[in-house]
């Protein structure tokens, strides 16, 4: 990779590598977003819960954002599970507008 200049492809290469990894292994990696930071306690419940609605070993990484204003995100690959306060203001925004 270095002699064809491609050293800036490496963060690729390896998140394709993981991602194929988990895929052997049957895992999925799920990223939480929270308004404020988790407990571990609290990290695993959400795990446990995304593995009994995906069926599948979960592994999470959390990242927190204050503009969510409350409740959390999860994401597992094109898939989000919104249930963030900011989120549901915004649902309740858009059918206020439709006059549903």
């Amino acid at each position: 990779m270095i002699e064809n200049s491609r050293f800036r492809y490496l963060k690729e290469v390896v998140q394709a590598l993981g991602q194929l990894i988990d895929e052997a292994e049957g895992r999925k990696r799920a990223k939480i977003l929270t308004a404020k930071s988790l407990s571990d306690t609290d990290k695993n419940r959400v795990r446990d819960r995304m593995r009994e609605i995906i069926g599948q070993e979960v592994e999470v990484s959390v990242d927190v954002s204050p503009a969510l204003i409350g409740g959390l995100s999860v994401q597992i690959g094109s898939r989000v599970f919104d249930g963030s306060l900011r989120g549901k203001m915004e649902s309740l925004t858009e059918r206020l507008v439709k006059g549903v």
